[in-house]
């Protein structure tokens, strides 16, 4: 065996001490979450609470553990990495291997008009925050300059808080679809309107790759290559006020939904193929398995 690669930290368990070159891929950084994700759930979040309160001990000596062990790693995004190996610790090389995204849409669809759609594992606390933050905050802000516009919240596995979303005016909680593309290229907008949490933002990048426009958050912005804000792939609010005005701007302008529509599948074939993607990690593999070779 000329490597051995860990997706994410539980094989290491199974690794034995004495082990051809090790490459951890951590992705996100798992301890930072745990922690953001505790403090935000608050008193009130029972069970999960209980649960993030353990996690967020345990996972920071995992990542720890987990660099000591590692010949390379990789990291989902810069923030991820700086977040994992910041106050000075050693490390091995470190790579940074973007997300991928396989169909891409040649141009932007024609959308249904006024549906706004936010899609998501919604498992997650994260995701479970921003479909509630959406419906309960900015969809009545966007709705008082839009009457017309609706929601649809859509993932698998939908709580019954998620599912109660759904008898407030202009809500659908859709649930699990069969085509998650086709779903978003319908969408005249899709939001992330992410307040915690880290990595790159999936559903942001599969809406962009279908020619849909994409409105976030800050934080959610902050996993982005540069070149989604520059070449106004997407569009970032810094407060709830200014995320729903850009929501109301792209439902009220079909130019500016077709530019933005276009520039994001531009950006995802630039820095989201798996070929661009997947390149860091694969060097990094070669470049690990040569040095035990050269032994």
């Amino acid at each position: 065996t000329d490597l051995l690669v860990s997706h994410l930290l539980r094989p290491l368990l199974w690794v034995p001490a004495s082990s051809p070159p090790l490459l951890v891929c951590l992705q996100d950084a798992l301890g930072a979450q745990a922690e953001e994700s505790a403090a935000t759930v608050g008193w009130a979040g029972g069970w999960r609470r209980v649960a993030l309160s353990v996690e967020r001990r345990r996972l920071p000596a995992a990542e720890l553990q987990a660099i000591r062990r590692a010949d390379g790693l990789s990291f989902i995004t810069t923030r991820d990495l700086d977040l994992v190996l910041g106050a000075g610790r050693d490390a091995p090389p470190s790579v940074v291997t973007m997300a991928a995204v396989d169909g891409i849409a040649d141009h932007p669809a024609e959308p249904i008009a006024d549906l706004i759609v936010f899609a998501g594992n919604l498992r997650t606390a994260s995701n479970q925050d921003m479909a509630t933050h959406l419906a309960t905050r900015l969809l009545p802000m966007i709705r008082s300059a839009r009457p017309r516009a609706a929601l649809h919240i859509v993932g698998v596995d939908a709580p019954a808080g998620i599912r109660r979303l759904g008898e407030r005016a202009g809500v659908t909680v859709v649930g699990a679809v069969d085509d998650m593309a086709a779903t978003l290229a319908r969408a005249t907008v899709t939001v992330c309107p992410l307040r915690f949490g880290s990595g790159v933002q999936n559903k942001v990048l599969e809406s962009l790759a279908m020619g849909t426009p994409c409105v976030v958050s800050e934080r959610a912005a902050a996993s982005l290559h540069s070149d989604a804000i520059d070449w106004g792939a997407v569009a970032v609010g810094r407060s709830d006020r200014s995320l729903a005005v850009r929501v109301v701007e792209l439902l009220s302008d079909e130019r500016l939904r077709r530019v933005s529509g276009e520039a994001g599948i531009r950006f995802v074939r630039a820095h989201h193929t798996p070929t661009l993607a997947f390149a860091p990690l694969l060097a990094l593999a070669a470049e690990l398995a040569a040095a035990l070779r050269a032994r």
